[in-house]
C-alpha cells in the first residue's frame, strides 16, 4: 500500500520541487493545492457514490461546504501578501 501512496503523489511532489527550484513557488503551492482539491473532491466522492457506504444528510453538506469556502477564502487572501509566514500556518490550522 506505501508503494501505491508513493507512486501515486511522486509525480506532485516532483512539480513542486521543480517549481520551487526553478523559482517560480506559487506554481508548486498549484500544485499541491490541486492535488488536494482532485484527492477530497474526485477520489473520496467517487468512492462514496459508487459504494453507497456513505450516508449523509443536508447539515453535513452546508458545514464541510462553508469550512471549505471558508479556508479556500483565507488562503487565498494570503497568497498576494508574499511568501509563507509561519503566523498565516497558525491561521489555517485553527479552521
Amino acid at each position: 500500500m506505501e508503494f501505491v501512496a508513493t507512486g501515486t503523489s511522486l509525480p506532485e511532489f516532483e512539480s513542486a520541487m521543480i517549481s520551487v527550484l526553478t523559482g517560480s513557488p506559487e506554481l508548486g503551492v498549484g500544485v499541491v493545492i490541486g492535488s488536494n482539491i482532485w484527492n477530497i473532491a474526485g477520489i473520496i466522492g467517487i468512492s462514496a457514490i459508487l459504494s453507497c457506504a456513505v450516508t449523509t444528510n443536508r447539515d453535513e453538506i452546508q458545514r464541510d461546504g462553508l469550512f471549505g469556502l471558508l479556508s479556500i477564502l483565507i488562503l487565498s487572501s494570503f497568497m498576494p501578501m508574499g511568501p509563507p509566514r509561519p503566523a498565516y500556518s497558525a491561521v489555517l490550522l485553527s479552521i
